[in-house]
């Protein structure tokens, strides 16, 4: 199939998904949204914590307001400065974002959008428990969430299993940033959990969510590769010699990867790959499906002298 025929297919695609929205709702999540934009853009640029705090509360609130709008579900929300992902399957995406309370408290907040056949709403909020989590490897409820800014989703299918793989990104604390390899499935009652034992690592045996955390100022690769066939990150190794320090890990131009085999994801230590080539994958770092960048290609931070206007009502 050639790429012309796949644009014209997603464009005819995106026109029968934006025609399930009444022109009276598609309005109504046109103000929505101009608000969310206000509100995000607040949460991520504005000086003082006690705003970021308020608008991160109005922009929760608002949100639930936007999505209780009928096939909100295929409402792109373009504008709004947040992480949002698909499900391959269309099943559900996820909105995530994050507030800085100050340089060693960072939270990722999060909510799961179900793909109702109705148009009516049905939400899962994800709760930030990474502060009170000893052990980073258990099977959680979406209460008990590790946080994270979600950019990719991959699914496998394991007889009546569906397991959507999450790669994600969490601005950890002053001194480290982490990538997450987790694994969302549903119970059979239908309800979310976080984790399975779907990653066979070399030298951490068999585990149910991956952490790469490395120096704040590194720059760190990880998402899937369509030339390898596999999810790919950059092997890290200390700057200076303390092993024991995740926060002095960076690139050492080596990579890694994990590859899906009999129903795992299986960890190859070393990967021959032209990775550098590949797009940022970043949330924050202008993937196009995330929305407007918050960070250059080089990770500057981007603040507007202004906030986007706010035409609408919440």
């Amino acid at each position: 199939m050639t790429k012309a025929i796949i644009i014209v297919l997603c464009c005819l695609v995106s026109i029968v998904q934006a025609q399930r929205i009444s022109k009276v709702d598609y309005k109504a999540l046109l103000k929505k949204q101009d608000t969310l934009t206000n509100l995000s853009w607040r949460m991520s640029n504005e000086i003082s914590p006690l705003i970021r705090l308020k608008s991160d509360s109005l922009f929760t609130k608002v949100l639930v307001r936007a999505l209780s709008i009928k096939n909100s579900y295929y409402f792109a929300f373009d504008s709004v400065l947040i992480a949002k992902v698909y499900a391959p399957d269309s099943t559900f995406k996820i909105f995530t974002w994050q507030i800085e309370r100050s340089k060693n408290q960072i939270r990722q907040r999060g909510v799961v959008q179900h793909n109702t056949p109705n148009g009516l709403l049905k939400l899962t909020p994800l709760i930030d428990n990474s502060e009170f989590m000893e052990n980073d490897n258990l099977v959680v409820t979406p209460k008990e969430w590790v946080g994270a800014l979600y950019y990719n989703i991959l699914l496998n299918q394991v007889g009546n299993t569906t397991y959507y793989t999450l790669l994600g990104y969490d601005d950890n604390k002053a001194e480290s940033n982490k990538k997450w390899i987790d694994v969302l499935t549903f119970t059979p009652e239908g309800t979310i959990q976080f984790g399975a034992p779907i990653i066979k690592h070399t030298t951490q045996g068999l585990r149910n969510r991956l952490c790469i955390e490395y120096k704040k100022e590194a720059k760190v690769k990880l998402n899937w590769d369509d030339e390898q066939g596999m999810i790919i990150y950059d092997h890290l190794t200390s700057d200076n010699g303390f092993i024991n320090q995740r926060k002095t890990y960076v690139p050492d131009g080596d990579y890694e990867g994990l590859q899906w085999t009999n129903g795992l994801w299986v960890h190859n230590p070393k990967v021959m790959c032209n990775c550098p080539l590949r797009k940022a994958e970043d949330p924050l770092l202008g993937n196009p499906e995330m929305g407007k960048p918050l960070y250059d290609k080089d990770g500057k931070k981007l603040i507007p002298t202004t906030p986007p206007a706010n035409t609408g009502g919440g």
